[in-house]
């Protein structure tokens, strides 16, 4: 018998999950922000950073069976 407290417990670890995840969307989109801002203004360096971290938002999200 499941008791109150796992019950909790499972809806607070998927709070979590949800949060986490909602996280990661609003990095991506802050990334592409930047990268768009650093194409515009030829910043070489920027651009290449903000590639680097939108292929690790991208693969943690495709791991979760988000993407």
């Amino acid at each position: 018998m499941i008791t109150m407290r796992q019950v909790i417990d499972l809806n607070t670890e998927l709070n979590q999950y949800e949060v986490y995840i909602q996280n990661l969307r609003y990095e991506l989109d802050y990334e592409l922000l930047s990268l768009h801002e650093a194409l515009q203004n030829k910043e070489e360096k920027a651009v290449q950073s903000s590639k680097k971290r939108l292929f690790e938002i991208t693969d943690e999200l495709q791991q979760y069976g988000e993407l």
